[in-house]
């Protein structure tokens, strides 16, 4: 059978068989559209890179290791929906190469491993003998190039590739450091413009603009990817001519870079104005919460750390928890009842990561601004990782830079149930005790009680204010806003009303409607 006769029979059953278990979009039950028959989805190749300083210790107590700081990497692009197919590490005297990142010899090694010649001119000198060979094209070599019956595989090559001798195996190398704007396009020359370049930083706002659900997070998500854009546009254009002048007199007009530049600037302008509207919106939100004198508990943590998961089993809210970096982006607020009766807002935030670019920090600082309005914060850390250290180092300097390291915090070491070592999970138990740690599952549900317990007792100790009051039971209804905002350690039933002993906010415990039924024995 023919392929002209395959192709019209499919498109027979295409169109006609309405019994098959095509649906109504056209995707077939192995997830391939019918009219894309003969097409696979691939995901893309790439290659991971990094360059660390020799002088510098391979391993030291609270950092990321070299080799750790790439398997991250790897898990990041992983992630962002691509499949790595390889990896290569450098270590130099200074750091990386100023000009090219890497080595001179190691750019010969990344192209070999994408599948191109180790020297630029040699690839140069091969195009230009097969334009050579081009000219003495014979019917005979196509024949012998698409030969069915060739066994060996020789001329088999992959699809992407087409019959390029010379084109790339891979189709990004991916490194693990923000790259400047001379060292991208001097690897972009060195790979001969075949393989694509991608940084860290590009990659986390790659997979953040994938995962970015709500308007607001999608425009914080925009306004980080313009600030990295901004310098990167220089010499992108520099092929163009200027634009042709205007006017009475015809002279040179803008360049296309000048244009592009001004186009950002003014897309740039409209999300700033955009996310200060989001900022004063939640403003008022938070100004709502603080008149409701509830407190405010916020999750941070490194990415993947069990945030999500902790808000579910404690809330029982719904959100999405997936063992993914950077699965949850937009904030979730959820309230809690505690089990003396008080009730706390608690808000789930965006995982953190070593390196973490300055551009998302300032992107999603309306967003993050909800840490600075807590009562306390969770550190939630994930203690079965090796790295898990160096992680609490990671977060504890962003929430430095966000000015939130006043705020009370409580560790919170989550996943003990991944730590099947008896003497690990001692040693565990042993220092979550000397640094006033909890551990907890929030898989399985271990120590959240205790969890609970410890939230009470840094609430009442840093935002509450003991107070014993005598309320006439006239006034029953300021003894439920107690129960509201505070929590009642005793109540006693009098002739003249209620006594009660509890702690509340200072706010509230410095109202008129409050002061005028307090003991002296308050304190």
């Amino acid at each position: 059978m023919s392929w002209e006769e395959i192709i019209e029979q499919r498109h027979k059953v295409q169109t006609f068989d309405f019994g098959s278990t095509s649906g109504a979009d056209g995707a077939s039950a192995s997830g391939i559209r019918d009219d894309m028959w003969g097409w696979e989805a691939q995901r893309e190749r790439v290659v991971v890179v990094a360059v660390g300083a020799k002088s510098r210790r391979d391993k030291a107590f609270g950092e990321f290791a070299f080799e750790d700081s790439l398997d991250e990497l790897e898990r990041l692009a992983s992630t962002a929906g691509c499949e790595v197919v390889g990896r290569m590490t450098q270590k130099l005297p200074q750091g990386p190469v100023p000009a090219t990142y890497l080595g001179s010899g190691k750019i010969g090694e990344l192209r070999e491993l994408c599948g191109l010649p180790r020297s630029l001119d040699q690839e140069e000198d091969d195009d230009e003998d097969e334009d050579d060979e081009d000219l003495f094209y014979d019917d005979e070599d196509e024949d012998e190039c698409w030969d069915d019956d060739a066994e060996d595989g020789s001329n088999k090559r992959d699809r992407r590739n087409g019959f390029d001798a010379y084109a790339p195996t891979v189709d990004m190398v991916i490194f693990d450091d923000e790259l400047s704007p001379k060292q991208g396009r001097n690897l972009e020359r060195k790979l001969g413009g075949k393989v694509r370049i991608c940084d860290r930083t590009a990659l986390i706002l790659d997979i953040f603009s994938q995962r970015a659900q709500t308007a607001e997070g999608q425009l914080q998500v925009e306004m980080a990817q313009l600030e990295y854009q901004m310098p990167r546009l220089t010499k992108m254009w520099s092929h163009l001519e200027r634009q042709s002048g205007s006017g009475a007199v015809k002279g040179m007009g803008e360049k296309q870079i000048e244009i592009d530049k001004r186009l950002l600037r003014d897309r740039k302008s409209l999300l700033q104005a955009k996310i200060e509207q989001v900022r004063t919106h939640r403003e008022q939100y938070r100004a709502k919460r603080k008149s409701e004198r509830v407190p405010i508990v916020s999750l941070a943590g490194y990415t993947n750390a069990g945030k999500s998961s902790l808000l579910n089993a404690l809330t029982n809210a719904d959100v999405l928890a997936e063992d993914k970096l950077f699965a949850t982006l937009d904030p979730t607020t959820r309230r809690l009842d505690l089990t003396n009766g008080m009730t706390v807002l608690m808000t789930d935030t965006v995982g953190f990561i070593q390196k973490l670019p300055t551009q998302l920090v300032a992107a999603f600082r309306a967003t993050l601004e909800e840490v600075l309005e807590s009562s306390l914060i969770l550190h939630v850390v994930d203690i079965s990782s090796d790295l898990a250290e160096a992680q609490i180092n990671a977060v504890d300097k962003v929430l430095s830079e966000l000015d939130a390291a006043h705020i009370p915090q409580l560790l919170v070491w989550n996943k003990i149930d991944n730590i099947t070592d008896e003497e690990v999970m001692l040693e565990i138990e042993i220092a979550a005790e000397e640094r006033g740690a909890v551990l907890i599952s929030a898989q399985t549900g271990q120590g959240m009680d205790v969890l609970q317990e410890k939230i009470v007792e840094i609430i009442k100790r840093s935002t509450l204010t003991r107070c014993e009051l005598l309320v006439p039971y006239e006034r029953g209804a300021l003894i439920g806003e107690i129960r509201r905002t505070g929590f009642v350690e005793s109540e006693d039933f009098l002739a003249e009303g209620t006594k009660v002993v509890c702690y509340l906010p200072v706010g509230m415990s410095r109202r008129k409607d409050v002061i005028g039924f307090l003991q002296a024995s308050t304190f």
